[in-house]
């Protein structure tokens, strides 16, 4: 299997200026749901486009230069708990992250987050070399790998069916819904 650079860049944006370039790689169909990328953060990402993901996401940056990775805090299921639906896009927070060359990240399934360009003057004084060394992709370049958990196609289909009101209970329901009492089964069946 094989894929051409030329016939897979993708374009993001947030207003006029595009924030990141795509470049998926090659998959396979014996495993449809993993995915590859090279995002280029590009100068409009200041800040970049929001992207939330149903898969559990692995970054690396393997370029030269040092790129900002911020995430939506939402405080944990007891802050969700207290909050109504309008007052919880109020209250989160983002919180950041420099990835340096040769850093890497986890970013959870759903968590919505941005890459931004570090210009040279905003860099922190520290930034390193790329352990890469000449192997390093020149600029503001991250590896992506997105695998698919126990969220899959299915499971995230079935969701997007549940009431807005309803869906923040999807994690942190704990009391059982059904008797587990064995005589009830048998005699109803």
């Amino acid at each position: 299997m094989f894929s051409a650079a030329a016939d897979s860049t993708y374009g993001t944006s947030m207003g006029a200026q595009p924030c990141y370039r795509a470049v998926p790689f090659v998959r396979t169909r014996h495993q449809p749901d993993l995915k590859t990328f090279e995002f280029e953060i590009l100068q409009g990402a200041v800040p970049g486009a929001v992207l939330t993901v149903g898969l559990h996401q692995f970054v690396y940056n393997h370029g030269t230069g040092s790129v900002e990775l911020e995430w939506q805090d939402r405080g944990g299921s007891a802050y969700l708990r207290s909050l109504p639906a309008a007052a919880e896009a109020v209250q989160t927070k983002w919180r950041r992250r420099l990835l340096q060359p040769g850093d890497s990240a986890c970013i959870a399934p759903l968590v919505s987050h941005r890459f931004n360009r570090q210009s040279l003057d905003a860099q922190h004084a520290d930034t390193r070399v790329s352990p890469n060394g000449t192997a390093a992709a020149v600029g503001f370049r991250l590896y992506i790998v997105r695998i698919p958990g126990s969220l899959t196609v299915e499971v995230l289909e079935e969701f997007s069916m549940f009431s807005r009101k309803g869906r923040s209970r999807v994690g942190r329901e704990t009391l059982r819904w059904f008797s587990s009492n064995a005589s009830f089964f048998d005699e109803h069946h």
